[in-house]
């Protein structure tokens, strides 16, 4: 397994911890003040807790992509172009979580969007 093969292990690890968290909300733990701005603290309201799972389902996607494109996990489905979708959105993420008035949810989720970005990144470029 060579750089790129490293750095979509990287990515896929951090998004599993992601869903993780994700499903977790979606259960009604009572998180909420780790995401969304901080907006609801204790447990999501039903909306919200759609958006989560609708979020989560592009995260597999986004891994499937990241892991496809380094050539870990054997796929023809998604077209070249597609990785760099995962980097744009990745990038989108990392200034959301930046700008977020929750310093709890800077904390957590801009180094994990920081490392999303480089992984991505990398993966795309190489």
């Amino acid at each position: 397994m060579g750089f790129t093969g490293i750095a979509a292990i990287i990515f896929a690890c951090i998004t599993v911890i992601v869903i993780l968290f994700m499903a977790a909300l979606t259960l009604g733990a009572p998180l909420g003040h780790l995401t969304m701005g901080g907006r609801w603290p204790g447990k999501l309201p039903l909306p919200a807790r759609v958006l989560v799972v609708l979020q989560a389902c592009l995260l597999a996607i986004f891994t499937l992509i990241v892991l496809a494109h380094a050539g870990v996990w054997e796929s023809r489905n998604f077209p070249p172009m597609s990785i760099w979708v995962v980097v744009m959105f990745s990038g989108l993420s990392l200034v959301a979580n930046l700008a977020t008035p929750s310093r709890w949810e800077r904390a957590l989720w801009a180094p994990a969007g920081a490392i999303m970005l480089a992984t991505s990144l990398l993966v795309a470029l190489g």
